[in-house]
């Protein structure tokens, strides 16, 4: 049992060597919240706050209807668009997952019931209702997962930024850019409405979005202050380390023959 332990604590120590890449996004029109880095825009009609947050930098979308009657989200007519391709939010399906419990009763006994829900219910429309002075939230889709390497180094200076490291401190390597010299620009294309005289009255909304910061470290991305936080214009990619990759199966194959030949000297260990 010991031995087992010791193999499954190596394992995750030799199969934790990754390179991270901490993306800080901009935008050319809509505003930057300093403290949360949500990207918020809104009128006398409705507030649109946009947060990325996360692994491959999720679109999380918040709407709220600042209007006295409903507004309505048209996911067919929005989308996300990187370049000239335009992919609709549109989704004909929901996943459903949960646990139910119920109590039945009877006579002379009372019976209790427990399950799990795990399914998938295909919705009828491709819009979502908003009613007055209410909000949405939807995840959408995730950005991207690149890892970007075409980067040449003279782009990249070398910085200590603060961490939860045990020095306090992390060296990383950052770059910074402008719209044009970007690794990454896309768009945001929302599509609202509201009804008059039962005709759809729509107003369109476009966001730009760009990697203004690359940040390349060795170091866990919730070590740094941006994900304590959980800032809306951070986001992360990951990738596995060539030396990582070769030290794991190196590594989990000299710890499996260690411990094969210590439960073959003291079979008493492996029980």
């Amino acid at each position: 049992m010991k031995n087992t332990l010791i193999l499954s604590a190596l394992v995750l120590l030799l199969t934790s060597c990754s390179k991270y890449q901490i993306n800080v996004l901009s935008s050319n029109n809509i505003k930057k919240d300093p403290d949360n880095g949500k990207f918020v825009t809104e009128n006398d009609s409705v507030k649109i706050t946009y947060s990325f947050f996360g692994r491959n930098a999720p679109i999380n979308l918040d709407v709220y209807n600042k209007l006295n009657e409903p507004l309505y989200i048209d996911w067919q007519r929005s989308a996300f668009i990187t370049g000239d391709k335009a992919v609709s939010y549109a989704s004909d399906k929901v996943y459903i997952t949960g646990d139910v419990s119920g109590t039945s009763i009877g006579n002379k006994s009372v019976s209790y019931s427990s399950g799990s829900i795990d399914a998938v219910a295909t919705l009828p429309k491709s819009v979502v209702f908003i009613p007055p002075h209410t909000h949405v939230n939807n995840t959408l889709l995730e950005v991207t997962s690149q890892f970007v390497t075409y980067i040449p180094d003279n782009k990249f200076t070398k910085k200590e930024i603060p961490s939860l490291s045990i020095s306090g401190t992390s060296l990383v390597n950052i770059a910074e850019f402008g719209t044009d010299q970007s690794p990454l620009n896309f768009r945001s294309y929302l599509s609202l409405y509201v009804m008059d005289n039962n005709v759809p009255k729509y107003m369109a909304y476009e966001h730009n979005f760009f990697v203004s910061k690359l940040i390349n470290t060795s170091e866990e991305p919730a070590n740094f202050e941006f994900s304590q936080v959980r800032r809306g214009d951070y986001f992360y990619t990951s990738k596995a380390t060539a030396g990582g990759q070769v030290a794991t199966g190196v590594g989990i194959a000299a710890v499996v023959v260690g411990v094969a030949a210590l439960d073959a000297k003291h079979p008493e260990t492996a029980k």
